[in-house]
């Protein structure tokens, strides 16, 4: 909490008393020595515990609140907010109470926390429970761990409650209940946990939640109970009967009201016997036992006249009225019907009244509420325009210096900006011919390299006609033959590499499905087979150093399927790329006769094929995989998985 100065309360005071259009002169702040409050800010006499017993206790003995001689000047005024409060007068405990607040009067947070709690109660009591609500927001549970007091922290959790459910915030108040319950049973203060038992089963009943409801009541009507509070154990029998009588059990119902009833009687007492003769007439006419009925009917309109209530009476007549509607008794339902209009006309200027008067009390503290806070407000920007001013003036100062020390940096500076700037132009310049240079070089090595591939590629192509030479010589062996034709193939794929690149711009990398179906194109012309190739890789050119392996490996793969092609039927092979989880895939397949035991493609002397594919692969830092042929329908299947950009 923010303490203020002390010329903020004088001025604060000022707008009070020099305005009149802050606050009608009957509804004047109340006389609070707000310097003598800022003097005594760090004295404590009495504790807000104290405060809170000594208010609740002189309530609860003689109904009034006294005000300590030795309180200071902030105790004082809370204790007369609490008296003030005490003796009905909500509208000027509200400006008491909404003065201290909004001006900041209190010295710790839960002393806070209590004004604004008292601030709710009052605006509850005018008949405003909702505004009153947003005052008790973010009160609870702060402001029981400011306390530490389990009963006077109960009767202030069991105020709130009892507001909660007059305006049906029955899910709120069921919570309240409940953590005031448990607080006291984890005390062992059983006669207030008694007390609370019977909200908290009321709650339940509101809610249609009869089986919770049920439990509480008949928890409390032990009769060890009753020296606890003998009216709220025989309550406990009377709502445990109005449960059994929303779940239609009008026998047993009836049963709980009789015994309600009589432990009334026995105490003596005539506190709500009234409605425990009313509930028992409804449940006889649920019965269809009319004349039951009218007898607690007349018990009820007997004891509600002894109350004086007239809302009492006049549902006591409406129930009669009824009654006799059903039992077709015309001179008894003139008479009642005369008797309930007296005594709802009566009833309803009382309520007319008491409403206008509450409308009335309501807007009057609205309106101090916006008046106090737009004094408030005028001081806050007052307050804030000569921060601003101050800051203004600071920041002036400021620049000014701030200008001055940069205009003598500048001055002083100016030369040596002037040789470091030539000094910087003569250097891009160096920097631009050493650019030049380089692009100059770097398009010489990519004509050179373009050359080199070209020529590379020639060289390769020399070997391949001497090796197509060869071919046509005579008298050659078939495995001859064959190894020769697998050498040239092996070169031819190694030729096309370098003639991509030599046609390309690009002599880093390769578009490799392009190069598969040329070298495919070149290879399946030379075969008989009818061959049917589908190539699908779709990614970018992959790196001149994984293209000649994976050419030479792919050389090897349809050498293969063109030796191992079924007979009578078209060879179809698919080549196809993956990616997942960062590695790449190429899957190759076949309808081939395939591999019956994957052992047999492992490295070894006798497979040239397989064991070049093995070595390329360890080149390629790649992973070789086979999958067996289970019968003649599976072909030949091959993944490489690697990285290869």
């Amino acid at each position: 909490m923010i303490s203020l100065p002390r010329f903020f309360l004088k001025l604060c005071l000022s707008f009070v008393l020099v305005f009149p259009s802050i606050v009608a002169a009957q509804y004047s702040l109340p006389s609070i020595d707000f310097e003598k409050v800022e003097d005594e800010r760090n004295t404590i006499n009495y504790t807000l515990y104290q405060i809170i017993t000594q208010i609740e206790d002189s309530i609860s003995k003689s109904s009034k609140v006294i005000i300590p001689k030795d309180a200071t000047e902030f105790e004082r005024a809370l204790f007369q907010a609490g008296k003030t409060q005490c003796e009905g007068d909500q509208l000027s405990a509200i400006k008491q109470l909404k003065t201290l607040l909004e001006f900041e009067c209190y010295r710790t947070n839960g002393e806070e926390l209590y004004i604004r709690l008292l601030l709710g109660y009052s605006i509850n009591y005018l008949g405003a429970p909702q505004v009153a609500h947003n005052y008790f927001k973010g009160v609870f549970p702060e402001m029981l761990r400011e306390l530490k007091n389990v009963r006077v922290g109960g009767l202030l959790i069991n105020r709130y409650g009892k507001m909660l459910v007059k305006i049906d915030s029955l899910e709120e108040a069921l919570r309240i209940f409940e953590l005031n319950l448990f607080r006291y049973l984890e005390v062992g203060d059983l006669t207030r946990a008694y007390k609370v038992r019977n909200d908290l089963g009321y709650v339940y009943m509101r809610m249609g939640k009869y089986t919770d409801s049920k439990s509480l009541f008949s928890a409390n009507q032990n009769d060890t109970n009753i020296s606890m509070s003998p009216v709220i154990h025989a309550f406990s029998f009377g709502n445990y009967g109005s449960v059994l009588i929303k779940e239609e059990k009008f026998d047993s119902a009836l049963f709980y009201l009789n015994k309600e009833i009589n432990l009334l009687l026995a105490i003596p007492s005539t506190e709500g016997i009234h409605n425990a003769y009313l509930r028992m007439g409804d449940t006889y006419v649920s019965k269809n036992e009319l004349d039951s009925a009218r007898k607690y009917y007349d018990l009820s309109v007997h004891y509600s006249n002894l109350q004086g209530s007239l809302q009492h009476i006049v549902n006591a007549y409406k129930a009669l009225i009824k009654l006799c509607a059903k039992k077709e008794k015309a001179t008894e339902l003139s008479g009642f019907i005369d008797q309930y209009l007296a005594y709802n006309d009566s009833l309803k200027k009382i309520v007319s009244l008491s409403a206008a008067k509450n409308k009335l009390q309501v807007s009057r503290f609205l309106t101090f509420f916006h008046e106090i806070e737009n004094s408030k407000r005028r001081y806050d920007t007052l307050n804030d325009k000569n921060n601003s001013l101050i800051y203004t003036i600071v920041g002036l100062t400021m620049i000014i210096l701030l200008m001055g020390l940069t205009w003598s940096v500048y001055f002083k500076n100016r030369k040596n900006l002037k040789s470091k700037n030539l000094e910087s132009k003569e250097k891009n310049n160096e920097l631009k011919k050493s650019y030049q240079l380089t692009s100059d070089s770097n398009e010489r090595n990519r004509i050179l390299l373009k050359e080199l591939n070209h020529r590379v590629k020639n060289n390769l192509q020399i070997i391949n006609s001497l090796f197509n030479l060869q071919l046509k010589t005579s008298g050659m062996e078939v495995e001859t033959e064959r190894v020769f034709k697998d050498a040239k193939n092996r070169i031819y794929s190694i030729s096309l590499v370098h003639k991509k690149i030599y046609q390309s711009n690009n002599i880093d990398s390769l578009d490799f499905e392009e190069y598969l179906r040329d070298f495919s194109d070149e290879l399946f012309n030379a075969t008989p087979n009818d061959v049917n190739l589908s190539i699908e890789i779709l990614r970018n050119p992959i790196s001149i150093e994984s293209a000649i392996p994976l050419g030479l490996i792919f050389n090897e793969l349809f050498t293969n399927s063109i030796q191992h092609a079924r007979r009578h039927d078209s060879l179809q092979i698919k080549v196809f790329y993956e990616k997942l989880h960062g590695r790449e895939k190429f899957i190759y397949t076949d309808n081939g006769v395939g591999v019956q035991n994957t052992e047999l493609m492992k490295e070894s002397d006798s497979s040239i094929g397989v064991t070049l594919i093995h070595l390329l692969g360890k080149q390629l830092d790649a992973k070789i995989e086979y999958k067996e042929a289970k019968d003649v329908e599976h072909g030949f299947w091959l993944s490489i998985e690697g990285n290869f950009s």
